[in-house]
């Protein structure tokens, strides 16, 4: 939205990664702590801000925020309002949300057309309420080196060279599917001795892992690696990249960047995973929570490199086509102007 010239402000909770990230790129940002403890004080903060402010465009992700957002919105006369729901989790249809997605914000965006369908039937939405944008990642202008990315883990981690890796680039909560993958590893780790699973990220369910891993024996096999920054190198060492969400998913980032890293993917068939799979072709799909599949899609994956490689290949073209962030910001941008036609600016 900055480089094509609009004014963007993010308003997050002073502590949030978002917040300090969106600092460090030079965007505007402002503190608003959306708490369920706060919301009266955060809404009348948020009126008073958005007044000052006057945008055109107020555009809300999560819970709490879009609550206190909306009526701020409304209260304020915000041209357009926008709930984005990134989850694919059921939204329940009582009267609240029914209020809340139909008639407190002017539309809703969502990142898989199984999560825009959900919405429509479950909360009894008109098909021009809502619309689907599918998620956009930033390719880097260069992948790094296989080998460079393989041997900086084997490095960290005091590993021999000839080391490879499994990982999953996930927040560690329950319905991402952590245990399942553990459970499959478990499986077929005997077959691959020199292979070792990555877990990358950070979350309150760590220690539920690390439990895991010590009941399987595994902990000199599974690595909780922390958050890591460098995607980009993390998916470059990877000989697969899986996520075993158990939970209905959105459309997952982590997916996309795998695939436009040339690394071969396995999702489980849950919500918008299914969307950016196509099994066979740009990756493998196993049932949710089934371990016993995802080991076998493993060693299909690990034994037949050559069939890896081709739906790697297909995955990236497929990433390059659909799923570049100017993708997204051209699809939004469409869609703002629609909701603001007759107006000769844009400015927030």
């Amino acid at each position: 939205m900055r480089d094509r010239g609009h004014r963007l402000v993010i308003l997050a909770p002073e502590q949030s990664r978002l917040l300090e990230e969106a600092s460090n790129a030079g965007l505007e940002t402002h503190a608003v702590p959306f708490r369920k403890s706060t919301q009266a004080a955060d809404l009348r903060h948020l009126v008073w801000y958005l007044r000052h402010l006057r945008p055109d465009i107020l555009n809300t992700h999560s819970s709490v925020d879009t609550w206190v957002s909306c009526l701020a919105g409304k209260l304020c006369r915000i041209p357009a309002i926008i709930r984005t729901r990134h989850l694919g989790k059921p939204v329940h249809p009582h009267l609240l949300n029914r209020w809340l997605y139909g008639s407190l914000c002017h539309h809703v965006f969502t990142t898989g057309e199984r999560t825009t369908q959900a919405l429509i039937r479950n909360l009894r939405l008109p098909p021009s309420h809502v619309s689907t944008i599918p998620t956009g990642i930033q390719p880097p202008t260069k992948l790094p080196e296989r080998d460079a990315a393989r041997r900086a883990f084997t490095e960290a981690l005091d590993l021999p060279a000839e080391t490879r890796f499994i990982g999953c680039l996930a927040v560690l909560r329950q319905g991402k599917g952590h245990h399942v993958l553990i459970e499959a590893f478990r499986q077929i780790q005997a077959q691959w001795p020199y292979h070792h699973l990555l877990m990358i990220g950070d979350g309150g369910y760590r220690h539920v892992l690390e439990t895991l891993i010590k009941d399987a024996n595994l902990q000199l096999r599974i690595h909780l690696t922390g958050y890591r920054s460098d995607t980009w190198n993390v998916l470059r060492a990877l000989d697969v990249h899986v996520l075993a969400s158990t939970s209905v998913e959105g459309t997952p980032q982590a997916i996309l960047q795998a695939q436009f890293a040339n690394c071969p993917v396995i999702g489980s068939a849950s919500g918008a995973i299914t969307e950016v799979i196509t099994h066979g072709h740009t990756g493998l799909l196993v049932p949710p929570g089934d371990a016993e599949s995802l080991a076998q899609a493993l060693l299909q994956h690990l034994t037949n490199s050559h069939d890896a490689d081709r739906m790697a290949q297909n995955a990236r073209q497929y990433v390059q086509t659909h799923h570049t962030l100017d993708q997204m910001g051209a699809h939004i941008l469409a869609q703002y102007d629609q909701l603001l036609r007759g107006r000769t600016t844009l400015n927030t």
